[in-house]
């Protein structure tokens, strides 16, 4: 029977752990500008067009064009000295679509 305590009593321990860890997993992943102090990526407006971007985020990294060329996705790299990361802005008849933060790697990798 110690066992069985013992396990209860530690399983009490990890729940709350494992718990927040989730909803932590969660809230990341739903936020698409989780980095936009550093990527200025919370500037980029729907609508606007690729000089507009390129004004705010400065020179694109690379562009990836997915089938239809009215859609395409241009990444842009910041956080260069610690950990690279990339905003992801995505095109739809020359206009933005979606902006998001935070990405490891470049529109057609990631």
């Amino acid at each position: 029977m110690k066992y069985g305590k013992l396990s209860r009593y530690i399983g009490r321990l990890l729940f709350p752990i494992l718990l927040v860890g989730c909803v932590e997993a969660r809230h990341s992943q739903s936020d698409p500008l989780g980095d936009s102090e550093l990527s200025k990526a919370d500037k980029v407006q729907v609508g606007m067009d690729r000089k507009a971007v390129e004004e705010i985020l400065g020179p694109r990294f690379s562009s990836f064009y997915k089938g239809n060329p009215s859609t395409n996705c241009d990444s842009f790299i910041y956080n260069v000295a610690f950990d690279a990361r990339f905003v992801h802005v995505w095109y739809q008849n020359r206009g933005v679509r979606s902006v998001s933060d935070g990405h490891p790697g470049i529109c057609a990798i990631y």
